[in-house]
């Protein structure tokens, strides 16, 4: 995927593309919108352009305006093991973004690149960066080395410290209207509301509810750490010593942790964004509006059950079971008791 084909689904898209022909890139980005998957995505597009073997360029500046999307420093970027682009995630179960894994980044920050024209650090959830990580990112942030460029990512962009707000160009990366969501996502969503709507009122049909949710979040887990697991340190030939072999196993297990709670946000995510299309129903909206519109049967069914009142409870309830999940609160336990308080 390049650019290109991410401009019609977002205007910001269109902005980083304009800073490029113009040669007006900024050293330091904070794109925020909805969709973490999303942002994720226009910022390795980025990187993708920045560091391409043969990019598309503007017929009038000359400059670079997009990725050929098929070179080898492309595909590398597509298969996450190009040397030049690092993400920085939250570890830890409270989902913050260390001073360690920040120093880490300064050190690396200032080598050159070893395969493309840049290094690209893109650093995904911007808002989990505590103080002390943020005060030690600061200089680095304001004046990092020629040749490098950071992109910081938010779906909260009021929690992000103003220090760092203040020395990043912002990009507000909402989506289109029904844009974002996969094919995968779309029929989860669907099978997810068709449950909702024909299993009949009462306990044993919330249980069927949590069913699809919690063997999705399973098979998340598992995948997530098959993946991790083979990109290790601890997978090399070489014999580790102990020392370092409990540190890289320490790192691997918080990698595991962080990522698996980012997906499962992002997938209660759809969930939430679904009861908006019943909120939206209650309150007389047409599926123009919906951002599932292949479900618009299945939220109207909802919607007449239950009055717009109870259709905004279950929005500040869903909030409420997003909120407590990034607390060290036992996880089926709470999505059982979020499910459970729906009104549907």
């Amino acid at each position: 995927m390049a650019l290109a084909e991410l401009v019609d689904q977002c205007e910001g898209v269109s902005v980083l593309q304009k800073s490029l022909k113009n040669g007006r890139l900024a050293h330091a980005y904070l794109l925020f919108g909805p969709d973490q998957t999303f942002l994720e995505k226009v910022a390795l597009n980025l990187a993708k352009t920045l560091n391409c073997n043969n990019p598309v360029q503007s017929e009038n500046s000359g400059l670079t305006v997009d990725c050929c999307d098929q070179c080898d420093s492309c595909r590398k970027t597509d298969r996450s093991n190009h040397p030049d682009i690092q993400f920085v995630r939250p570890e830890s179960k409270l989902r913050r973004i260390s001073i360690h894994k920040i120093r880490e980044l300064m050190r690396t920050v200032y080598l050159s690149p070893l395969l493309g024209a840049y290094k690209v650090f893109i650093l995904a959830g911007a808002d989990r960066l505590g103080p002390e990580a943020a005060n030690a990112f600061l200089k680095t942030l304001e004046e990092p080395p020629n040749g490098s460029l950071l992109i910081l990512l938010t779906s909260d962009p009021d929690k992000v410290l103003e220090t760092i707000r203040s020395r990043c160009l912002r990009v507000n990366i909402g989506m289109g209207q029904g844009v974002g969501f996969s094919p995968d996502q779309q029929d989860w969503i669907l099978n997810f509301s068709k449950i909702a709507t024909e299993s009949k009122q009462g306990l044993l049909a919330r249980y069927q509810l949590l069913s699809p949710l919690v063997e999705w979040l399973k098979k998340r887990h598992e995948l997530i750490k098959k993946q991790l697991e083979a990109e290790s340190p601890l997978k090399l030939s070489v014999e580790l010593e102990p020392a370092a072999k409990e540190r890289f196993k320490k790192e691997l297990d918080a990698a595991i942790e962080a990522e698996y709670r980012r997906e499962r946000s992002e997938q209660l995510k759809l969930i939430q964004w679904w009861l908006r299309d019943i909120w939206l129903s209650c309150l007389g909206n047409d599926n123009a509006s919906f951002r599932f519109p292949t479900a618009a049967d299945y939220t109207r069914i909802v919607s007449a059950r239950i009055s717009s009142r109870q259709a905004r409870q279950n929005l500040d309830q869903f909030e409420t079971t997003q909120g407590l999940l990034q607390t060290n609160v036992q996880e089926g336990l709470t999505l059982e008791v979020g499910l459970l308080k729906l009104n549907l």
